[in-house]
Formats: structure tokens, C-alpha cells, sequence
């Protein structure tokens, strides 16, 4: 995973865009490159997802997180399966587009391996989502119990 990826995650939530932009560029030429050689790779592809997503490129970030979902399945891959597809709601999440997000975030909250509530609560990925009554209850449904 390059570097550039939490870079540009980092810079993004201090709000610093331009710093962003060129991290995840640095990022996105790194991940292409390995794309070529494993083409197949649905990790690859969900990371690419984000970072295109961060660029602002909303169709290839879709499609990237389409392709990592599809290679990486949460029916045939317990493990790297929820990472794929919390790729693609992140994705969602910094496209804007709400009502997809909460939809994936309602399964991954249900299986292991979705984003824990620590993630959902405090990661500064989420933040477009704060205040949404419907991501609160997800978040509140993986809170800790008593």
C-alpha cells in the first residue's frame, strides 16, 4: 500500500485538498502499476477506488469499487470481502452519495470484518456522514455493550 493512499487520506480530513490531490496522484501512478502486473487483484482495485473517489473522479472510482467487489465477494471471501466493499462506502461516502453507503454500511455492520464502531465513530473518512440518522443507528449498533 503506498504511502501517498494515507496521505492523502490525512490531508484530506485536515481539509488540506491540494496536498490531497497530489498525494493521492503520487498514490493512484503506484497502484496502477501494480494493477498491471495483477490485474486481478480486488484489494488493488478498492484502494484505487478511494483514491479516485478523492480526486473527485467519481465514475472510475465507482467502477473500481465495482471491480473490487465483484473479484472480492463477502460470499466467497470472509476476510479481504468486507474490506472491498467498506472500500466502495468510503467511496460513496466522499462522492456524497449517501443513501448507497448507508445501505452497504447496514450489511458490513452485520458480518465480521465490516468497519468496527471505533472506525465508524471516530475515523474522519465518515464525517460526511455525521449527523444522518441513519448512519447513527448503524454506529450506535456496533457500540460496545454494557
Amino acid at each position: 500500500m503506498p504511502r501517498g493512499f494515507f496521505d492523502g487520506q490525512i490531508s484530506r480530513s485536515l481539509g488540506d485538498l491540494v496536498q490531497a490531490n497530489a498525494t493521492f496522484d503520487v498514490a493512484r501512478d503506484k497502484i496502477e502499476q501494480k494493477l498491471r502486473d495483477d490485474s486481478d487483484n480486488g484489494l488493488l482495485h478498492g484502494i484505487l477506488c478511494v483514491i479516485d473517489a478523492g480526486l473527485g473522479r467519481r465514475e472510475q472510482a465507482l467502477s473500481e469499487g465495482r471491480r473490487a467487489v465483484e473479484l472480492r465477494p463477502v460470499s466467497k471471501d470472509a476476510v479481504d470481502g468486507p474490506v472491498a466493499l467498506t472500500r466502495l462506502a468510503m467511496a460513496y461516502t466522499w462522492l456524497g452519495e449517501k443513501d448507497p453507503v448507508i445501505e452497504q454500511l447496514s450489511l458490513l455492520a452485520k458480518i465480521p470484518g465490516g468497519p468496527d464502531y471505533g472506525q465508524l465513530k471516530f475515523d474522519p473518512a465518515w464525517d460526511a456522514l455525521r449527523g444522518d440518522p441513519r448512519f447513527e443507528k448503524i454506529v450506535q449498533s456496533l457500540a460496545p455493550k454494557e
